[in-house]
């Protein structure tokens, strides 16, 4: 039998006497490979894998003065507590606050294994489970909220809001909702109450309506008169969650009266804000609101002497007129969004930017309008259909 058929004589793999002597070649090399001391990392870190060597390293962490060892078991803690097993539970809450002392680094590898940390207490405690993570996960994620770093803050906030789901309603009440309202009190930290607006507002499908209306709400109400401009702008843009969670009466009364104030800050940040999250808010806001006072709103954002929020009304025009489907839509507004593929407005914007948007939203727009004013948005077809823009395509077609 001749090399490369097999005994019915049909064609296998050819492989040619010079690709043999390379693959000889090549296993030599990998059977002779050797490792050149010289080019080990002295940073490395060798976690133990035996458990009760592990547990003793983990429980002393808090006194070790070498970051990087501390670092590399951190990085390594959730599957370590597998390693261990059940009896780490009790050892678990000192382990971990004795680490949200320690510098930045440490500090973000902690919060990347509370998710993991969470899963090993359900599967080893199902029982007492909640219980476990108010006792041993909710004191590290509370003062980790009143870190100096803005993003281990946010990353904490976020952790917390998962939390939540995990513990009882009136624990929620004691041990969530007042670290939240310290931090929204505190007049010499912005960025916490920055952290505390996001707070409220991803955890009010967790508070739920009473706890919303009665607390969470108003403290998130006082926020948005909050003379920084950042924490003004934050509480915009958390305003469409937390209106999804409150009445209908409650919004009107309330939250959609506080957005046509925040429309008119004087800073225009605040201003894009508020254009960026129109469209989101309309859906929650009654037929007659939307088509007479958001309405307005837009239009003279569309006007407004900053290039950001005109160019941000211009993109969320399309969305927004899709929300008045079966209503009245103002003429002013179609006006505007025909004018779309125009180079005097579509050149406010860089990379077709606007025209992008009128092609996106196109479609939408000419259902909500219907079959009698195609006669105003043909021009506005004809333009996108002409277009080479390969993105305007994309969205177009």
């Amino acid at each position: 039998m001749e090399p490369g058929t097999n005994k019915e004589g049909e064609g296998s793999l050819q492989v040619s006497q010079n690709d043999m002597q390379r693959i000889e070649e090549e296993i030599n090399r990998e059977e002779t490979f050797k490792v050149d001391p010289h080019k080990i990392d002295e940073n490395a870190v060798f976690v133990e894998e035996s458990p009760d060597k592990a547990f003793g390293v983990l429980k002393s962490l808090a006194s070790n003065q070498n970051d990087a060892e501390v670092l590399g078991y951190v990085k390594n803690l959730g599957d370590l507590t597998y390693l261990i097993g059940d009896r780490i539970i009790d050892s678990l809450g000192n382990i971990l606050l004795g680490l949200t002392g320690r510098n930045e680094e440490i500090r973000r590898a902690v919060l990347g294994q509370i998710r993991m940390l969470r899963t090993f207490l359900k599967e080893k405690s199902p029982s007492n489970y909640h219980t476990l993570i108010r006792d041993i996960i909710l004191p590290v994620l509370s003062r980790l909220l009143l870190n100096s770093n803005l993003e281990v803050k946010e990353l904490a906030g976020n952790l917390m809001a998962e939390t939540a789901e995990d513990i009882t309603e009136e624990d929620r009440g004691a041990h969530i909702l007042t670290v939240v309202l310290e931090m929204a009190h505190n007049e010499n930290n912005e960025d916490n109450r920055v952290v505390a607006i996001q707070l409220i507002s991803n955890l009010s499908q967790s508070f739920g309506r009473d706890l919303c209306e009665h607390f969470a709400g108003f403290e998130f109400l006082s926020l948005g008169e909050d003379p920084v401009i950042k924490v003004r702008k934050e509480c915009v843009i958390n305003l469409e969650r937390i209106c999804q969670v409150v009445s209908q009466k409650f919004r009107n009364e309330r939250f959609l009266p506080f957005f046509l104030r925040m429309s008119e800050d004087t800073a225009w940040i605040v201003r894009k804000a508020c254009v960026d999250c129109i469209y989101k808010l309309a859906p929650l806001s009654e037929p007659s609101f939307r088509q007479e006072e958001l309405t307005n709103v837009l239009l003279r954002f569309l006007k407004d002497t900053n290039k950001w929020v005109k160019i941000s009304a211009y993109k969320h025009l399309g969305a927004f007129i899709y929300t008045l489907k079966d209503l009245t839509v103002d003429d002013r507004l179609i006006e505007h969004f025909v004018r779309m593929t125009e180079p005097s407005i579509n050149n406010i914007s860089t990379d077709n930017e606007i025209m992008h948007a009128c092609a996106y939203n196109f479609p939408a727009v000419l259902t909500t309008l219907g079959p009698s004013k195609w006669p105003l948005l043909q021009k506005t077809f004809a333009a996108l259909a002409k277009s080479t823009d390969k993105v305007l395509i994309r969205d177009f077609y």
